[in-house]
């Protein structure tokens, strides 16, 4: 019997595995993706993302499954601190500053997702599994590889079902490894990792239902709520507006105890105890114990094999950068193997891979120990501070990802501003093509919602040349270009700011942007032959 032979198997089906899945569907292309556990975990080990991984997840064409889903920053409280939950004073907590605003003000003009905030992998993995499926993936639970073996044309992965413990065999042109922190495909490919290891003391991840409608009547909807009390130090978070919430219990350290010592019925005190309200009835779901860990891994490549989410780096959970990193790599290398595996590529075009999210994940796991250290950095501070430690504005952390590879003609050259978002989303090669508010068929849409899914050409009211050359080119190459000149299309209206000021370019120019969402290059003015020109960047890019 031949064995089933496709395009790219995952291992590892949490969210990340699943979003590579998905991403992989939507370019038309079939994954087989494996997965040890036998269904998917109802125990989210992340709560929440940030937006450039929202951006990602709605090119997926569920946005109405994730729109339902998804904390609206606009309606939630700000974190809270407090000895106990009962003990928070809202009326007081009013004459607070609101910290998080910082956050949201500061990405309100740089992204149409600005108002998403909290989600939990188990309301984004089921989104994600009906797009893979629906797109034609295979997911198989309880299944763990076993080896695999590089070969001329592809891998051969040995595949065992742990429960009936039936081994087969699967053929694919490349693997994602998106099998978390201890990935075992990782060490099978011989990819090291370096980095601090362990970064801090234990926590205890529990999982638990509970009604706390009148706990919270009056406190709006919060997450987190930081409890200090002594004996239930840790944080309370709410996982939707039900009765379903997670309480990370911190171990203290330097005392003789273990995660094995938080039974459950110990956790159920604590959690009593954090609560304020020692006879509150609760049923404990699961528990998860953790340490953080600060590791990136040397390579994110080896032959056909790509790390992918934990298995390429871990971050400590401060400003959600772990799952939405994880997202964003999914996201970068899915397009890139869909056009190699319909060869509209060559090879060289996956190089890029590492290149670009290697030094990115560099950059975060920098960035999460310097708000380790510094902790009141993270939500305040002064620009000058900020700057003096090193810790970028948090828009910048999460946007401003600036690529350099073979894949971007003309990247950026100057340094990244720390405080100034938009100095940094300013249309240069190598950055997220700029976010401006538009209006086609009476709907609002943003500009990054019109270059998403393939390579768009994004010209000048002026720019009519460069659109007609994008249409030349696409049947030249068989390469799929869509174009659009903004202020001279009549169907898309411009409904605030200039295009060409956003993306710094002439009534003429252009951008060329991916189908992630990143300029891949940038024609200031009208080409004197534009058609050439955009051809020999394509070929670029595409290392063709």
């Amino acid at each position: 019997m031949p064995h089933p032979r496709v395009p790219v198997l995952i291992v590892g089906g949490s969210s990340v595995g699943l979003a590579a899945s998905a991403f992989l569907a939507g370019h038309g292309i079939r994954s087989v993706l494996v997965e040890q556990r036998a269904e998917m975990s109802a125990h989210p080990r992340a709560t929440s993302i940030g937006p450039r991984a929202w951006e990602a997840l709605m090119s997926t064409g569920r946005t109405r499954s994730f729109l339902a889903v998804a904390e609206r920053r606009s309606e939630s409280r700000p974190p809270i601190k407090a000895r106990t939950i009962a003990e928070f004073d809202p009326v007081a907590d009013e004459r607070r500053p609101d910290v998080s605003r910082s956050f949201v003000d500061a990405i309100a003009g740089c992204t149409p997702v600005a108002d998403l905030g909290g989600c939990g992998q188990h309301q984004i993995d089921p989104v994600l599994l009906r797009a893979a499926e629906d797109g034609g993936a295979e997911v198989r639970w309880h299944t763990r590889m076993e080896s695999l073996e590089q070969v001329d044309r592809g891998i051969v992965a040995s595949v065992r079902d742990t429960v009936t413990g039936r081994v087969s065999v699967i053929e694919a042109k490349y693997v994602i490894a998106a099998d978390g922190a201890e990935s075992g495909t990782r060490e099978l490919v011989g990819i090291g990792h370096s980095g601090q290891g362990v970064v801090g003391g234990y926590h205890i991840n529990v999982l638990f239902r509970a009604d706390l409608s009148e706990l919270v009547a009056g406190r709006g909807f919060f997450s987190p709520g930081i409890v200090t009390h002594p004996d239930a130090s840790g944080m309370l978070i709410a996982l939707d507006e039900g009765d379903r919430w997670c309480y990370h219990i911190m171990v203290p350290e330097g005392e003789d105890v273990t995660p094995a010592d938080y039974t459950e019925e110990r956790c159920r005190e604590v959690i009593r105890t954090g609560l304020g309200r020692p006879e509150q009835e609760l049923e404990i779901l699961s528990t998860a114990p953790w340490r953080p860990t600060a590791r990136l891994a040397d390579r994110f490549r080896a032959g056909r094999v790509f790390l992918a989410g934990d298995a390429a780096r871990t971050l400590p959970p401060v400003g959600v950068f772990g799952l939405t990193t994880g997202i964003c790599d999914a996201y970068n290398l899915a397009w890139k193997l869909a056009m190699v595996c319909r060869g509209e590529a060559g090879e060289g075009l996956l190089e890029s891979y590492e290149a670009e999210r290697r030094p990115r994940s560099a950059f975060l796991l920098d960035q999460v120990l310097r708000r380790m250290a510094r902790p009141e950095l993270h939500w305040g501070g002064s620009a000058e501070e900020r700057g003096a430690a090193g810790v970028a504005e948090h828009a910048i952390a999460h946007l401003c990802d600036v690529y350099d590879s073979a894949a971007i003609v003309g990247a950026r050259r100057e340094p990244l501003s720390f405080v100034d978002a938009r100095a940094n989303l300013d249309g240069s090669p190598g950055t997220r093509v700029p976010h401006l508010w538009l209006e086609r068929d009476g709907v609002r849409l943003s500009s990054v919602d019109l270059a998403r899914g393939t390579f768009t050409l994004l010209a000048g009211a002026d720019g009519l040349g460069w659109t007609e050359a994008a249409r030349v080119v696409e049947k030249e190459l068989g390469t799929p270009v869509a174009a659009v000149a903004l202020g001279a299309d009549p169907g898309i209206r411009v409904t605030e700011g200039s295009w060409e000021e956003a993306a710094g370019i002439g009534s003429s120019g252009a951008l060329l942007v991916r189908p992630d969402g990143q300029v891949a290059w940038r024609a200031v003015g009208a080409g004197e032959a534009p058609g050439r020109e955009l051809e020999g960047v394509l070929r670029q890019v595409l290392a063709r």
